[in-house]
């Protein structure tokens, strides 16, 4: 008997990514043995990620993400809408790979995949703004500015410093700002420079 019947897995190929072959070498032997029909996609960028998470998420029981938290957020957001939404289950294959680590996935890839056929299934909450959705934070500010102002040569070399990096650089470059937030009965109002909300850790 099948844990699930039919499951994509997605996973985001970075331009020169090397290591891919060992990837999908560690985790697809073990998810084709498990699933009675698996789909694999590789896609190049988040309009492809998008555009196969709306397209075939609503035909599917698991959808499996090879990649960041990048990736993880393009097809959050892309399988919300649909009538019928498909279990997620995460791969570690980004370069913090934050959602997965708060989730207390294996970072060891094969470890991973034994947990997404044999491990416990579980309810998250995820939060919103406006029309968008997310999973780990949401943030403005320095931690915005820092994220789009990230080297991609830097990451490529350097992985999760490359943030720290790019928040030093950014720090001197950031205006601090005026903010009002409600919360219940609560009311902060006050200046900042960055302002947070963890879903995570």
């Amino acid at each position: 008997m099948f844990r699930y019947e039919k499951a994509l897995f997605l996973y985001h190929m970075n331009a020169g990514e090397k290591n891919i072959d060992e990837k999908l070498s560690q985790t697809l032997p073990v998810l084709s043995k498990n699933i009675r029909e698996l789909v694999v996609v590789q896609t190049k960028n988040a309009e492809g990620s998008k555009y196969i998470c709306e397209t075939y998420g609503k035909q599917v029981d698991l959808l499996i993400i090879l990649g960041g938290d990048g990736t993880v957020h393009t097809c959050l957001n892309s399988i919300i809408p649909l009538s019928k939404r498909p279990v997620i289950a995460i791969l570690p294959g980004g370069t913090s790979n934050d959602i997965s680590r708060n989730l207390k996935m294996p970072q060891n890839l094969q470890s991973a995949t034994e947990a997404i056929i044999h491990g416990e299934r579980i309810d998250i909450d995820i939060g919103k703004s406006n029309e968008r959705y997310f999973l780990n934070f949401w943030g403005i500010g320095l931690v915005a500015d820092a994220s789009q102002n990230t080297d991609m040569s830097e990451k490529k070399n350097f992985g999760s410093l490359s943030y720290i990096m790019s928040a030093l650089r950014t720090m001197n470059n950031t205006d601090s700002f005026f903010y009002e937030i409600w919360s219940g009965d609560a009311h902060y109002r006050g200046e900042a420079v960055l302002i947070a909300i963890l879903n995570g850790k």
